[in-house]
């Protein structure tokens, strides 16, 4: 992956600003999106629906959430990101439905 290669120091995120740990942080969106893409496939393979795809997101997050160090933030997170969890589930069932039917 050529962003792999680009040895960078920090990122900038759109309203939050610079994180430094580039390579972690990229390291760890890596690890995340192959993790939702095996939820996906494996959700849509036994016929569930985005209700069951957002349920299986949620436990990986609550999983990061608590290898994480906002430990004490953990249930106010995990109702703020639960709009995130329905827009995630419905583009990850789209996609992987759109691609059974090519």
């Amino acid at each position: 992956m050529i962003i792999k290669g680009l040895n960078l120091e920090n990122i900038y995120f759109a309203h939050f600003g610079k994180a430094k740990g580039a390579s972690e942080i990229l390291a760890l969106n890596i690890e995340l999106l192959e993790a939702y893409e095996s939820i996906g496939q494996r959700v849509l393979a036994s016929g569930g629906t985005t209700k069951e795809l957002k349920e299986s997101l949620l436990e990986l997050f609550k999983g990061e959430l608590a290898n994480s160090r906002v430990k004490d933030r953990r249930q106010s997170l995990l109702k703020f990101f639960g709009l995130d969890m329905d827009l995630n589930s419905q583009g990850i069932y789209y996609y992987f439905n759109n691609l059974k039917k090519n």
